[in-house]
Parts: C-alpha cells; sequence; structure tokens
C-alpha cells in the first residue's frame, strides 16, 4: 500500500491567479540524468536538453506564463514562473504537462511524484531565489546527491 501523501499546496490558494512561483521538480529517485556540473557550469544531457526545450516551450503554450529564471541540475529543475491575468490553466496542470512532456520525449518516466512550488510573495524574495537559482551549480559539489 502506498503511503498517504501530505498535501503542500496552500489550502484554499488559486494557482491560476497572477503571480509567480518557484518550482523544483526532481527526477525520479534523485537520479543524475539530467546532465553535469564542471566547475560552476552545467553540461547538459540529452534528457536534460529536453527538460529545458520544454521548460521555455510552457510560455509559447501558455501565453499568460513566462520563465522568469531557470537552471537544470543534474537531478532536478529550478524555475521561476510568472503567471499573469488568471491564467486558463493552474500551475499544477503546467507542471503536469511539462512532466508529461519531457517523458514521452525521453521515452521513459523520469520524474518523481509531485514537486515543491513556493509562492513569491516580495521582491525581496524574488532577489533571494534569482541568487540561489543563479548560485545554484556552484554548490553541486555540497550536494548530498554529488557524485565526483
Amino acid at each position: 500500500m502506498l503511503p498517504t501523501r501530505k498535501n503542500i499546496r496552500l489550502p484554499n490558494y488559486d494557482y491560476r491567479q497572477e503571480g509567480m512561483y518557484f518550482i523544483t521538480i526532481c527526477t525520479k529517485g534523485k537520479r543524475t540524468i539530467l546532465g553535469t556540473v564542471t566547475q560552476d557550469s552545467i553540461l547538459l544531457s540529452a534528457y536534460g536538453k529536453i527538460a529545458e526545450q520544454v521548460l521555455i516551450q510552457i510560455q509559447n503554450t501558455h501565453i499568460e506564463a513566462s520563465i522568469i529564471q531557470h537552471t537544470i541540475m543534474p537531478n532536478h529543475v529550478h524555475a521561476i514562473l510568472f503567471i499573469k491575468n488568471n491564467a486558463s490553466v493552474s500551475l499544477g496542470q503546467m507542471i503536469r504537462q511539462f512532466k508529461a512532456k519531457t517523458s514521452y520525449l525521453c521515452r521513459q518516466s523520469i520524474w518523481q511524484r509531485n514537486y515543491y512550488e513556493h509562492v513569491i510573495r516580495s521582491q525581496i524574495e524574488l532577489c533571494e531565489i534569482m541568487t540561489y537559482i543563479e548560485n545554484n551549480p556552484l554548490q553541486w559539489a555540497l550536494d548530498k546527491e554529488y557524485m565526483p
């Protein structure tokens, strides 16, 4: 029997409303299949390139969404997604479409269930998250999933 999962979404929050969202999506089993980090840069694998292309396509598929910043790490993806003017689909639906399309193009399921999201509520928070995303490759050697 599968364990009961705790709902990590904000109760009564409409994830179609205008706002900025910090998302993290991890690979299944935290496998390092999206690329490698060398020095301070990321060399994407074929799967990583697919993930990046599909992530960027979100803003083409959903005109009410924009990717503000993103990084593809060996075992996860970080992005700041801006949704404007009460989107036709929710953040969750966009993430499900992203996961489905990348898995289809990779010819296997590559993502773990669920994803992390955080509603960005201030300019200070936005700046802190942007710095975190930018510096994430530099912190890879400290990650418990890192294997030289």
